[in-house]
């Protein structure tokens, strides 16, 4: 749910910059332009490196603490650090994702495990 909300923030502001809740009729350079103005450098960078995708390669680099806090205190602290940062993963396993295609394929794979193992409970 965290990961959702995180993506509605991130259309809010898109909205918000564009001034029309219907920004897909905008060309890339129309919002390219007004992202440049405005007081989301983040937005910023990641739309203009990724334009496709840039939501969850935003998430992976600088959302997976904030998802793992909200996990932890909704789970009451019930495991290790490690844990929830590995839950934040979730929705974010993708090989288009750097963060994600960055990390070994063992750590993948034990990352990929214990969220498995969790949906599976």
């Amino acid at each position: 749910m965290a990961h959702e909300v995180i993506h509605a923030e991130m259309y809010r502001k898109m909205m918000a910059i564009a001034k029309d809740p219907n920004f897909d009729n905008f060309t890339r350079q129309e919002l390219t332009d007004l992202l440049s103005n405005d007081d989301y450098p983040g937005i910023y960078y990641y739309y203009r490196k990724y334009v496709k995708g840039w939501q969850h390669q935003q998430m992976a680099n600088h959302y997976r603490e904030t998802i793992a806090d909200i996990i932890q205190r909704f789970d009451r602290f019930q495991h290790s650090r490690q844990f929830y940062m590995d839950l934040a993963w979730e929705g974010l396993m993708y090989d288009d994702i750097d963060a994600w295609a960055n990390k070994s394929n063992a750590e993948k794979a034990r990352i990929e495990n214990v969220v498995l193992n969790y949906i599976e409970k």
